[in-house]
Parts: structure tokens; sequence; C-alpha cells
């Protein structure tokens, strides 16, 4: 992942969060020092309660190491202490009319990111796509030199002639899908992944590496839709997705639907 953030040398970090930390590490001013009187307090406080901001250079060297307590007043006042100091200052974001505090309190689902497609689109040689509940919708897509090919879910060519552009735009829906929500922690996970299968996808890559994704319908889980086919999805339906790295995300229908297409949906 170069270039990128990731989080715990593991997981690529969430689009929305990350600026709100970064605008915190670079923008962050003194707004008072507190009085001798308050700093009994919140040096208590930072040793229950504290949060341990350590910056690393390119070398991998601390070039910053601070803590940071709980918000004082309107909750916009945040306490720092910069490591080996015994004088805390009161900071602030200018702009900020909330807590800076919060922006460095995210939980492991707010930090991870909700992209479930990112690809680079010319890096894809075929895409799978199986619907086992309704299997006459299924089919491969292979990205030849010359054009698109599709075979149906037996792996058999048709007589009719795909339409190459809308293939082509199938193949580009996949450089840009994001989800709502991380539910890797989500205490029904396993009652999810038991549920009926709505469709199977995977991508084959141009290294010929793959990657699989599984698709789980809400509206089946909690009763307000049942969940077929690809032609028959309730716009207001959300799907929870099995990732390739075992994570798992939720999405809504309305996002998805551009490449939860059915066989003849290509002629």
């Amino acid at each position: 992942m170069e270039g990128k953030w990731v989080i715990n040398d593991r997981y690529k970090v969430n689009e929305e969060t990350m600026p709100h930390l970064l605008a915190v590490l670079k923008g962050v001013k003194m707004k008072y020092i507190p009085p001798v009187n308050m700093q009994k307090t919140i040096i208590k406080d930072i040793a229950q309660n504290g949060i341990e901001v350590m910056l690393y250079n390119g070398e991998k060297e601390v070039v910053k190491h601070y803590f940071v307590g709980s918000e004082f007043g309107d909750g916009s006042d945040t306490p720092f202490l910069m490591k080996g100091s015994a004088q805390p200052f009161m900071m602030f974001l200018p702009g900020l009319d909330g807590s800076v505090r919060r922006r460095l309190n995210y939980n492991i689902g707010e930090w991870k990111s909700k992209i479930v497609f990112e690809e680079e689109v010319d890096k894809i040689k075929k895409i799978e796509m199986d619907y086992p509940q309704d299997r006459t919708s299924g089919f491969t897509i292979t990205k030849y030199n010359d054009g698109y090919k599709i075979l149906n879910a037996d792996n058999e060519v048709t007589n009719r002639t795909p339409n190459q552009n809308t293939m082509a735009a199938y193949f580009d829906f996949f450089s840009y899908i994001r989800g709502e929500s991380n539910e890797s922690d989500n205490p029904e996970r396993k009652r999810i992944v038991a549920s009926p299968v709505f469709c199977k996808l995977s991508i084959v890559y141009t290294d010929n590496t793959t990657k699989s994704f599984t698709f789980y319908s809400m509206g089946d889980l909690t009763g307000d839709f049942v969940t077929k086919s690809p032609g028959h999805v309730h716009v207001d339906n959300k799907f929870f997705i099995e990732m390739p790295d075992g994570e798992m995300l939720l999405a809504q229908y309305r996002v998805l639907n551009k490449i939860m297409k059915p066989f003849w949906y290509f002629f």
C-alpha cells in the first residue's frame, strides 16, 4: 500500500477519518495555559484517560510525543501534555466547533476504509459473477486485446451478440465503489454468513491473481425483502459483503446495483 495510510500495518485507512486526524496534527493551536489549580486535575486525568500520540519521520525516528486529555469547558478546550513535561497546555483547532480529542479517538471500525472496490481497471482480465439462487443470471466476462467476450453460467457462448460498450463500462464500475459501514465485528456475523448467498463475484487480474467477494442480502435477514435474483432487488435493500481479506462491509443496493447485473443485461 505504498503512498497510502494504513492502520496496524494491515488495513487501508478510512478516507474520511484520516483528514480529521491530519487536521489536528497540523493545525492545533494553544488556547491558553491552564491555571495552577487546574493542572493537577489535568495531569491526573491524562494519567487515567490520556491518548498517547507519537509521530515519526521517514527514518522511523520519534519527532513528537505527547498525551491528550479529556475536554474541558464547552468541549473545545483540550489539554495536551508533552512527554517528559509537567506543564499541560489547553489546545484547540481553529474553525472546529467541537472536540479535538474525538478526532484522535475513533474506534477500529471508524478507522478502517469502507471502500469495497478501488480497482485499476486496466489490470482486470476477467470478472465472474455467480447467483446461487438464480444460476441463469450468472456470467463470466473476459477482456481480450480485441474486445470482451461473455459466457453464460454454464460457460457457454450464446448466439446473441453482446454489447461491447456495456461490457467495457461494467469493468469501469469497479474503479470505485464505497460501502457505508464496517461490519467485521457485527455480533450477528455468524448468522449473516449462514444465510443464503445472493451472489459471489471474482475478479481475475492480468497477473492471474484473484480476489473473491460474497454478498448477503440484509433484507433477507431482517425479513423485509426476499432477494434471490438480480432482476428483483428492492431499491432500499443493503448487502453485507465478505471481503477478500476476511473483513465485512455493508453497502447500499443503490451503490451496488451497477455491478449486480444479470447475464441478459449485456445484450
